[in-house]
């Protein structure tokens, strides 16, 4: 967890270790970076609550299922009545996250975005 702890420090990034990871506020949107456990090299960001399923569960899973489907590494799935977007990766033993950490983020705010547009297609 230091390597990104690292990473938001040098970006001038606030963060908040919590008992699951690290959460973070970045350009308005709140993430959070899952602590990999034995798994150095598991990388999971997550941009929780993007929507809550509010009665409408098929179109929202629909949404989900479409928006997976259509990118690389992202996931957007529910947990309970909210949906979370999630990048999930691995990397390796010696990472340059400046390769890569805002190209995650900017995937999930874009994820998140392209949710909202498949559910208003339905």
């Amino acid at each position: 967890m230091d390597l990104y702890k690292n990473w938001l420090r040098s970006n001038g990034i606030k963060f908040e270790e919590i008992p699951f990871g690290i959460s973070f506020k970045y350009q308005g949107c709140n993430f959070l970076i899952a602590d990999p456990g034995r798994d150095s090299q598991f990388l999971s960001v997550s941009l929780p609550g993007i929507d809550s399923v509010d009665g409408n569960e098929l179109q929202v899973l629909k949404a989900c299922n479409k928006v997976t489907g259509e990118t690389k590494v992202l996931k957007v799935v529910l947990h309970g009545d909210s949906v979370w977007a999630h990048v999930e990766i691995f990397i390796d033993n010696t990472p340059d996250i400046e390769d890569f950490m805002d190209r995650v983020l900017d995937l999930l705010m874009e994820g998140r975005q392209r949710y909202y547009i498949a559910l208003r297609g339905l």
